[in-house]
């Protein structure tokens, strides 16, 4: 089967639904990917460079404005902010995406047979 990349799939049917989708970026051109990423309910992180202060300010607009969920200098060093939440929501969607399996094989199996007592 030949699906192109514009093509509509079913949220449910995707590979990857939104809701498990981070996307990490760093300009106003990446606006309208934040804006579908949260409407379906993903998790958005902007990044600016250290010491840019205009950048900052920019981001943190972004996070008032509602279009972002999180931001921090882009420094992705094992102990850094940007790494410590970038992989919480990795560990979260993960978690989610286990329980979610379980719980849709769980309301797929059927009652057993059992043996009367008579």
């Amino acid at each position: 089967m030949n699906i192109d990349v514009n093509s509509k799939i079913d949220d449910q049917k995707r590979r990857v639904q939104f809701k498990n989708m981070i996307y990490i970026a760093d300009g106003p051109s990446d606006v309208p990917a934040f804006s579908v990423i949260n409407r379906y309910g993903g998790s958005t992180f902007a990044v600016y460079p250290k010491g840019n202060k205009v950048a900052l300010k920019q981001v943190e607009q972004l996070r008032l404005d509602g279009r972002i969920n999180m931001y921090a200098i882009a420094d992705y060093d094992k102990d850094s902010t940007a790494s410590e939440w970038i992989l919480n929501k990795i560990e979260e969607y993960a978690e989610r995406i286990i329980n979610d399996s379980k719980e849709q094989l769980r309301k797929s199996i059927g009652n057993s047979p059992k043996h009367s007592n008579y």
